[in-house]
């Protein structure tokens, strides 16, 4: 597998429980707390009417708590961790609890009505996971300030204190309870979720690398294919074109002796005149005197024919000497000289291929890879322009490095494909079309050969890719 796909983005089960509690329990606060503060609002309305005598002090309580809401409200917006978000909101009930505690011990005749605030308080817990030491902070607290306040109206054995004490304890402990089991089945179900993430995360990353490795294969079968076909018409293209230009020579020689001969015979019969108007007439026929002029040029045009192919020959056979799976040490100014030789055979006028080759030192590296991955960036380039343009391509020293930078005048990558023009599979050819060889496989050959394959985004004048291979200065 390559090694970019071994460094799974998936955090650990704590931190990923931890993460999704966090962002559950602001949610909360961030709608709870708003709530809260309407519905102490709202209750100012109900002071004045059920207990109108404490109405004044209540409002201050009220006010103060609400205050005091809207600050662990800011706070809970400013939390960067589960522990300091819980901290500020165990506050919440702390804050909500003791101002209803306060003033129970100085209600009288709607004591009931005013116990149903503990329920906002204690049963608007279960929207929050909080652990044990939470729970026992904010209500313990509320409990305690409860005591305190009958204590301090001398009411601590009355009825109504008994029944909010008790209301307030079972209420707590029940929902500790129910936020003990219920944490316990949500951590459960995460723990399935998150291990069903994971897995279908680490699945896509195998099957993302089993389609990498897929296409290196077809990429390099389809290489090693036509290096071997290549090879073989090399082969079968040198043999008879050293035939002919072995044959051609004896050839040219036979014939320009004849047409001298046939010169000089007919200067000899027209001295003894025998030069008649038969042969005058059969030496039209065979136009001996263009055949003297025609024959040295046709001759001369097999010629220059067999050395073509030679050429070709050469070309073929340097395109495909890196065939074997063994590095070797390998000049890549040859390897682009060649490869723009072959490329330019299926070129027309109207596209130019310039090279620009510098003083470079030698690079360790498989030159049928590297010529492929030439060519896969030279035909790109091509398919860009619609084969009308310019394409140049430059190499360099720099440092410990060779860089080879291939440019062309287009219309450039745009950003949004340039981000992705390296990923597998992504192409902006039609299916059937393009050489098989995308430049995610051209990027990891380039990789293989610890070098690398990149977009220059600051040319602005088309689109310049630039390969980058160390230097190999040997032992």
């Amino acid at each position: 597998m390559d090694p970019k796909h071994t460094d799974i983005d998936i955090p650990d089960l704590d931190t990923a429980w931890k993460d999704a509690c966090f962002h559950r329990e602001r949610r909360v606060v961030l709608i709870f707390s708003p709530v809260t503060i309407f519905l102490y609002a709202l209750w100012i309305l109900i002071d004045f009417k059920l207990e109108p005598q404490w109405a004044e002090m209540f409002l201050v309580v009220r006010i103060a708590v609400m205050v005091g809401v809207t600050v662990i409200f800011l706070a809970a917006l400013r939390a960067t961790s589960l522990f300091s978000l819980r901290v500020t909101v165990a506050m919440l009930p702390c804050l909500m609890g003791w101002g209803i505690a306060l003033m129970l011990g100085y209600v009288e005749d709607n004591f009931a009505t005013y116990v149903f605030g503990f329920s906002l308080v204690f049963w608007g817990g279960l929207l929050l996971s909080w652990t044990l030491p939470f729970l026992l902070a904010a209500y313990g607290s509320v409990l305690t300030v409860l005591v305190l306040t009958f204590w301090v109206r001398d009411k601590l054995g009355s009825s109504n204190f008994m029944g909010a004490f008790f209301y307030a304890a079972s209420a707590a402990i029940l929902v500790g309870t129910m936020l003990v089991i219920r944490n316990a089945l949500e951590r459960r179900a995460f723990v399935s979720s998150y291990e069903l993430k994971q897995s279908n995360k680490e699945l896509a990353v195998a099957l993302s690398a089993l389609g990498e490795a897929q296409t290196r294969l077809v990429a390099t079968e389809k290489a090693s294919a036509m290096g071997h076909l290549l090879a073989q018409l090399s082969h079968e293209m040198n043999n008879p074109t050293n035939v002919i230009r072995n044959t051609m020579e004896p050839i040219q020689t036979g014939v320009e002796g004849i047409l001298e001969m046939l010169g000089s015979t007919r200067n000899a019969l027209e001295r003894q005149g025998l030069w008649d108007e038969a042969l005058v007439k059969k030496w039209a026929d065979l136009e001996i005197d263009y055949q003297k002029d025609d024959l040295p040029q046709a001759i001369a045009a097999v010629h220059e024919s067999a050395a073509r192919i030679t050429g070709l020959h050469e070309d073929f056979r340097l395109y495909v000497r890196g065939d074997a799976p063994e590095m070797i040490e390998s000049n890549l100014s040859d390897n682009v000289t060649s490869t723009v030789r072959i490329f330019s055979r299926a070129c027309t006028e109207d596209l130019q291929v310039t090279t620009d080759m510098g003083d470079i030192p030698p690079v360790l590296m498989q030159p049928g890879q590297i010529n492929q991955v030439l060519f896969n960036l030279l035909q790109n380039a091509k398919d860009v322009l619609n084969g009308k343009g310019k394409i140049h391509i430059r190499t360099r020293s720099d440092n410990d490095s060779v860089v080879l930078e291939l440019e062309d005048n287009g219309s450039g990558v745009p950003v949004e494909i340039a981000e992705k023009i390296f990923d597998p599979f992504f192409t902006t050819k039609e299916v059937g079309k393009g050489t098989g060889l995308g430049l995610a496989t051209c990027s990891q050959i380039v990789e293989r050969h610890g070098g690398t394959l990149s977009l220059d985004q600051s040319y602005t004048q088309g689109a310049r890719f630039r390969i980058v291979l160390p230097a190999h200065r040997g032992e």
